[in-house]
This record gives structure tokens, C-alpha cells and sequence, in this order.
């Protein structure tokens, strides 16, 4: 996957928090802790990304997340725009609407 520079390449520099970084991810979220939770648990299903990330040195007890780090995320989830192009197309809530109806 090649990265392209984003609009997020400058909130996703240096070591951040990683509640910061979820709710980049998960922007339809209220509360961050709740956001953080998620992002947690979509690295935990990703269990490739998830082994590379332990390889070097995440824990989900972590409250940062290093530059190595974010670099596998976005190289495994693309940045927040593409990830959520990505979960909104994976949606079983999202319903083809037929607009002739209309």
C-alpha cells in the first residue's frame, strides 16, 4: 500500500495519545473513551496488524502511541478518511436506497 500525504499527516506525527489517534479514527463518537475502546478492539480483530503492533512494543494499557506505531496503523488502515470510506462501505447498516422512489 503506498501512503499518500493527508490532510491528517500532521495530527498523526510524534508519539500521541491514543485516545487522540482513536477518535482521529472514530470521529462519530462522543466520548473518546468510548471511541478508544472501539479502536482497541478493531486492532485486536486485525490480528496480523495486531501482532506487528506487539512486535513493537504496543499494548493496548498503553496511553501513547509511538511514530513506529502509527506508521503500521496507516499502512494497514490507510489515514481516518480512508478507514472510514472503508467501514462505511462494510456497514450492514448501510442500505442501497433506490432513488426512483422519490
Amino acid at each position: 500500500m503506498t501512503i499518500f500525504i493527508s490532510k491528517y499527516a500532521h495530527a498523526l506525527s510524534g508519539c500521541l495519545r491514543l485516545t487522540k489517534v482513536a477518535a482521529l479514527y472514530f470521529r462519530n463518537y462522543a466520548k473518546t473513551n468510548a471511541a478508544k475502546k472501539l479502536f482497541i478492539a478493531k486492532i485486536k480483530e486485525d490480528s496480523d496488524m495486531h501482532a506487528e503492533l506487539i512486535s513493537i512494543g504496543y499494548s493496548p494499557k498503553n496511553r501513547f502511541i509511538t511514530p513506529k506505531q502509527i506508521t503500521v496503523i496507516i499502512q494497514n488502515w490507510g489515514y481516518p478518511d480512508d478507514f472510514k470510506k472503508l467501514q462505511d462501505s462494510n456497514s450492514p447498516n448501510t442500505r442501497n436506497v433506490n432513488n426512483q422512489n422519490f
